[in-house]
């Protein structure tokens, strides 16, 4: 895929995870829409694991442009299904793109 701004047609709502305690003091996660962004989904995910090349089954990678803040804590909206980050890649150092492996939340 070309790096280019009219490739990003897929709009994606990016969740910010806040954690605070709970009524007993247990730890409780709550997620708040921090910002929308366009990227590129692609639904064919695939992890290298070692030698093996394995297809994971309920993942997608976004590829967009970098947001400050985002990290693995953070969840992904798309067409109304709630995705965990798995793993961010930059395409390069000073590339302003990032790659995004998500799972869908079960």
């Amino acid at each position: 895929m070309a790096n280019e701004i009219g490739s990003f047609d897929e709009r994606l709502e990016l969740l910010k995870c806040l954690t605070d305690k709970g009524p007993k003091g247990e730890k409780v996660e709550t997620y708040v829409t921090s910002r929308n962004a366009y990227g590129h989904v692609d639904l064919s995910a695939s992890e290298d694991l070692g030698d093996y090349n394995v297809e994971s089954e309920g993942s997608i990678v976004v590829t967009m442009y970098k947001t400050p803040g985002l990290d693995t804590r953070w969840r992904i909206r798309w067409r109304g299904k709630l995705w965990n980050i798995i793993r961010m890649e930059p395409i390069s150092r000073i590339s302003p793109f990032i790659r995004i492996t998500a799972e869908e939340t079960r």
